[in-house]
């Protein structure tokens, strides 16, 4: 073999070889990205940058958050990768801590202290997938689920509704407006809503009927 040939076969031979490794190094990286995707939820996040408080509109309030030491249990995410295995995230987020007045009352409302912070649903996913807001009412510490509404509906804050309207990137503010809808959502100690419904004998019955009596209420349903 003559000199030029011998080159020109060396030069093939290491070029299919840093091919080769080029696609062992891509295939580690999807590898390693699989098994790094059910624990994403812990690795560092870039902050973002707080911006300031605006200047909103009479039917708006800003209200201030702060970092605190309350912590819920995180939204469930199932996710599936690309091996088929079922993923479940069940963290605990930290939150940040506000206090609205609504009236005479105040109420502890809390978001997450990192975003984003979705404020609609993705259609794609089981359940909904925007921002959570618990609201501590009673003050007591506390955060059940049933205290935790989500912010593509309205949301409950005393005997008033709000539409969360934006939130500060950098979780330093949230934009509240009064909601125009009937009042919804079931408080313990709190007005229960109104409602009315047909019964089997085609009788109307309101909850307003009842209004000063005591009324037992056994709610139940059949799938």
């Amino acid at each position: 073999m003559d000199k030029k040939k011998e080159i020109i076969c060396v030069a093939g031979a290491t070029t299919a070889a840093i091919l080769l490794i080029a696609t062992q190094i891509g295939e580690l990286s999807s590898m390693f990205d699989e098994l790094r995707a059910p624990f994403a939820w812990a690795l560092p996040k870039a902050h973002a940058k707080p911006l300031p408080v605006p200047v909103v509109e009479d039917s708006d309030v800003v209200v201030k958050l702060e970092k605190s030491n309350v912590s819920r249990e995180g939204s469930r995410k199932f996710t599936i990768d690309k091996l088929g295995m079922p993923h479940i995230d069940l963290r605990r987020e930290k939150l940040s801590k506000g206090v609205l007045k609504v009236g005479a009352e105040e109420a502890e409302i809390y978001i997450p202290q990192n975003g984003p912070y979705p404020l609609t649903t993705d259609e794609k996913e089981y359940g909904n997938t925007s921002m959570r807001i618990s609201v501590d009412f009673d003050k007591n510490g506390e955060l059940p689920d049933h205290e935790s509404w989500v912010s593509s509906n309205p949301v409950r804050i005393g005997d008033q509704m709000f539409k969360v309207k934006t939130v500060d990137p950098g979780g330093t503010w949230i934009v509240l407006q009064k909601a125009l809808v009937p009042l919804s959502g079931l408080v313990i100690g709190r007005r229960c809503p109104d409602f009315e419904f047909w019964t089997t004998d085609g009788k109307k019955v309101k909850l307003a009927d009842y209004k000063g009596k005591f009324l037992l209420l056994d709610i139940w349903s059949m799938t």
